[in-house]
């Protein structure tokens, strides 16, 4: 009798399964963005979210298996937009799968810096060096795992101290063996060599259009509701004495001083932010805005500076200089409210001022010939920080990319030797209007 029982069930079983309706067929191509948000939902809705809040960037993501071990990661990608320079993307967070849920990756411990690109092997080159230690190394993923091993790592390690006339102790280690200064910067040396020798991993990297797929303003461009508007000005299409490749530098800048000055004129309901973003400054000036051609390190390719003075243009300070490559205009530099760019007649370039509470910094450059970034020759900085909860000064000085330290008399010392090239050389601007 069980037998015949357990034989009219199985038949029912059967019989319902035949009318059951059955389910719709996987389409075979799935979108990209779909398969991320299975795997990385939280992770790509908040980098989303990140790129719709903020225009001003280019942001993407990839994945790719970095390490080979069945396992996609997801990189973050994101970089300014505005030059030529600025339009390669780079890798802000990298997360992996563990136990069904994405982890964000940490950089090895006392790496300073974003992520690099990884070679076409999955290694990570790290070679990073400040004013409160500095290391260079060799970092695989770990297979099955969301840390990193060390393949080679040396260290600068520097020691504080609460008497701010005291200066700081380096040390420098191969892995955990003492090793020379000269050895240590001749690793670093070498692992930049090497990281630029190697292969770096290509991404497939698929943009995320905040302009395109928000609908959002961006947070300096205020609605008409709020009685503020983006005026349409119309700008020269050519400037006399500069060369036509620059023309769209001093468009976007007339536009900005322009729109300063008519928010002066009408009681400050022009948005002048608006334009303030495509000048290629870090701080806002509405007065005496201006520009210089000056072919500064002599390679036969005129540089053009832009900047802003005070009392009609008395001692004028620079606020980003640009150079060309490929015929297209470069941002080689710019600098914030907070700092002073001179210019030496030589084309040699200084910019000091302060990065903040407690923190001041000199620095001297020098643009070599074709050149689209800045070689440093000297740099000098003073900085307030915390280590093991007390508080400490740390007056550091880099030439040549090797860190000396200073007590904080000698360091003081320094400023007045700035303080005369700022009140001695005059950066000579052609106002934009």
């Amino acid at each position: 009798m069980k037998k015949i029982i357990i034989a009219v069930l199985i038949l029912a079983f059967a019989l319902a399964g035949c009318n059951a309706p059955a389910l719709p067929e996987q389409e075979s191509s799935v979108a990209e963005s779909s398969a991320v948000v299975k795997d990385y939902g939280y992770v790509m809705s908040n980098w989303k979210k990140t790129a719709d809040d903020n225009p001003d960037y280019k942001y993407g993501y990839a994945r790719h298996d970095i390490n080979g071990d069945g396992v996609e990661e997801f990189f973050s990608f994101r970089n300014k937009i505005g030059t030529e320079l600025n339009e390669e993307l780079g890798i802000f967070y990298i997360h992996t799968m563990k136990d069904g849920e994405a982890v964000e990756l940490s950089q090895p411990e006392e790496v300073p810096q974003h992520w690099p690109f990884p070679s076409a092997d999955g290694i990570f080159y790290w070679n990073g060096n400040s004013e409160t230690g500095g290391m260079c190394g060799k970092y695989k993923l770990k297979s099955g795992a969301s840390e990193f091993e060390t393949l080679d790592e040396y260290r600068r390690e520097v020691e504080f101290f609460e008497d701010e006339n005291a200066r700081p102790i380096q040390t420098f280690f191969h892995g955990e063996q003492a090793i020379t200064e000269d050895e240590f910067y001749a690793a670093l040396d070498e692992y930049e060599r090497e990281e630029q020798a190697a292969s770096k991993f290509q991404f497939e990297i698929i943009p995320l259009s905040a302009e395109e797929e928000s609908s959002e303003e961006s947070e300096w461009s205020y609605s008409p509701e709020s009685g503020y508007v983006i005026p349409e000005i119309d700008a020269p299409k050519t400037y006399k004495n500069v060369p036509s490749e620059y023309f769209g530098v001093l468009e976007n800048l007339y536009k900005y001083a322009k729109a300063c000055e008519m928010s002066s004129e009408d009681g400050s309901n022009v948005d002048t932010m608006g334009y303030f973003y495509e000048t290629g400054f870090r701080e806002h000036y509405s007065h005496n805005v201006g520009y210089r051609v000056w072919d500064i390190n002599s390679d036969g390719v005129p540089e053009l500076i832009t900047g802003a003075g005070y009392d009609a243009l008395m001692n004028p300070r620079a606020c980003a200089i640009w150079t060309l490559k490929d015929g297209k205009p470069v941002q080689v530099e710019s600098w914030g409210d907070r700092y002073r760019g001179v210019f030496l007649e030589d084309g040699t370039a200084f910019a000091y001022g302060s990065g903040g509470a407690d923190c001041t910094a000199f620095y001297k450059y020098k643009l070599a010939p074709h050149a689209v970034e800045w070689t440093e020759l000297e740099s000098y900085y003073s900085e307030s920080v915390y280590i093991d909860g007390k508080h400490m000064y740390t007056s550091a000085c880099e030439i040549n990319g090797r860190y000396t330290y200073l007590t904080r008399k000698e360091y003081l010392e320094l400023w007045p030797k700035f303080d005369y090239l700022d009140n001695n050389t005059d950066l000579k601007l052609t106002t934009i209007l």
